[in-house]
C-alpha cells in the first residue's frame, strides 16, 4: 500500500528537492497578502471567502483572523498552501492553516479511518502522540468528508524543518477525498507542551473552527449547492489578481 510521506505542520519539505516544484516565499506571496488586507479594511463586514482550484475542484473556505499566505509549493502530484496570522512567518508561527492535496490519492486501497491512523504516525514526538478520528460525512458526487485531529505535546527540535523543541502542537484536518484524489484544509496551533487529556484543542473549540471557517466545501462542477457558489467576496479577490 501507498504511503504518503508528510508531517502536517510544514510539508514543504517535500518539495525542497524537486526540481520541477513550483515553489513561492513569503516575500513572493506579499502582493496576494496585501490585497487580503486591503480587502478587510475596505469590506470589514465582508467574508473572506477563498477558492482554490484543486485537481479537478475547488476547495473553499472562510479566511478567518487576520491570516495571510506565506508559503506555496505544487508539483505534478501534491499541492501545499499555508496561511498564518499576519505578522508570523512559515518558521515562527502560532497558528496555521494549511491547504493539501495529493492527486490519485483516493486510489489508494486505505480506508479514511486507515489514513488517520497512517497521517498521525508520521510525526516525531517526544511526548504524547496521537490521532483521533471525529467523524466521517458522505457526500454527494462519491466525495467523502473526513475530521481528525492529530498532534503532539512535546515536540522534537528534529521532527520536522524549523520545528521547535519543547513545544506543542495540535492539528485539526478537514479531509475531502473523491474517488480520485485528497483534499484537505488543516487548522494548527502550536504552543506550550502538553500531556495527554490537556489538549488545547478539544471539542468546543474544534466545532468552533470548523463554524468559523464555513461555508467550508470542496465543490465539483456539477455540485449547485449554496456552498459552492461563488461569494462576492471571492469574486472581488479574482478580479483583484
Amino acid at each position: 500500500m501507498e504511503k504518503f510521506p508528510m508531517i502536517f505542520a510544514l510539508v514543504f519539505a517535500l518539495f525542497a528537492t524537486q526540481a520541477n516544484a513550483q515553489i513561492l516565499n513569503q516575500e513572493q506571496l506579499e502582493p496576494e497578502a496585501k490585497m487580503l488586507r486591503d480587502f478587510r479594511e475596505n469590506e470589514p463586514d465582508e467574508q473572506l471567502n477563498i477558492s482554490i482550484p484543486l485537481y479537478g475542484g475547488i476547495l473553499k473556505f472562510n479566511l478567518i483572523d487576520d491570516f495571510e499566505p506565506v508559503f506555496q509549493a505544487q508539483d505534478a502530484r501534491q499541492f501545499v498552501k499555508e496561511y498564518v496570522p499576519q505578522g508570523e512567518t512559515v518558521k515562527d508561527w502560532t497558528k496555521m492553516l494549511t491547504v493539501l492535496a495529493f492527486r490519485n490519492g483516493g486510489l489508494s486501497p486505505r480506508t479514511n479511518r486507515e489514513m488517520v491512523e497512517l497521517f498521525g504516525s508520521t510525526r516525531q514526538c517526544a511526548g504524547h502522540a496521537f490521532s483521533k478520528f471525529i467523524s466521517e460525512e458522505n457526500r454527494d458526487h462519491g466525495l467523502s468528508l473526513t475530521i481528525f485531529s492529530s498532534g503532539c505535546g512535546n515536540n522534537m527540535s528534529g521532527a520536522y524543518q524549523d520545528a521547535i523543541d519543547g513545544t506543542g502542537e495540535q492539528n485539526v484536518v478537514f479531509m475531502f477525498r473523491d474517488p480520485a484524489h485528497i483534499q484537505m484544509l488543516q487548522y494548527a496551533v502550536r504552543g506550550e507542551a502538553f500531556l495527554e487529556g490537556d489538549e488545547p484543542l478539544g471539542a468546543t473549540e474544534i466545532d468552533a473552527i470548523r463554524t468559523s471557517l464555513a461555508p467550508l466545501s470542496f465543490c465539483v462542477p456539477a455540485d449547485s449547492s449554496e456552498d459552492c457558489q461563488t461569494s462576492r467576496a471571492a469574486e472581488i479577490l479574482r478580479k483583484a489578481q
